[in-house]
Order: C-alpha cells, then sequence, then structure tokens
C-alpha cells in the first residue's frame, strides 16, 4: 500500500531511516512503519483496542504523547515526535 503524501507529513518520513508511528483509528490503534523512507508501507498492525490508555479520543491524547518513533539505520540514532508536533504538521496539512 502506497503511503498517501499527508500520511508521509503526517508521520515525517524521510528517505534513509525508518519510521514506526503508532495512530489512532477508529476501532483502536494502528502501527505503520516505514524502513528507509521508501514509497510503501512496510507494515501495517493492527494494534486492536488494547489497554485503556489506547483508547482515548484523539481530542483528549497528552501533548506530550510519544506516537513517531524515527531511527537512523546506520547510527541508531532515535528521534521522537510528540502529539503536538504532529498536531502542526496536521495543521500545516490544512493550509
Amino acid at each position: 500500500m502506497k503511503f498517501t503524501p499527508e500520511l508521509k507529513t503526517l508521520m515525517g518520513v524521510r528517505s534513509g531511516r525508518h519510521t514506526l508511528a503508532v495512530l489512532p483509528h477508529p476501532e483502536g490503534m494502528m502501527a505503520y512503519i516505514s524502513l528507509f523512507g521508501g514509497t510503501l508501507f512496510d507494515a501495517i498492525i493492527d494494534l486492536g483496542d488494547g489497554p485503556a490508555d489506547v483508547k482515548v479520543a484523539n481530542d483528549r491524547l497528552p501533548v506530550d504523547w510519544v506516537w513517531v518513533f524515527h531511527v537512523d539505520p546506520t547510527t541508531r540514532r532515535l528521534e521522537t515526535a510528540t502529539y503536538s508536533e504532529i498536531d502542526r504538521n496536521i495543521d500545516h496539512l490544512a493550509k
């Protein structure tokens, strides 16, 4: 399945790094995985509705909740993105 440009921007997918995003979905949570920043998802995993902390509605997620992880495959350096940073990406998409 191909990334939409919007989802690629939302997740911050870039060439040469791995990205894991755990995003709310109407039935629970989904994990989206991109290896090396290609144009296709490498995996989409339904995480179900799991524990209570993942059932929180989008409008009630804490702003410091981390939902995107980026790993440089060469250095193993980890970068994260919080709900507030993702929200800024959403605002950018709306413009």
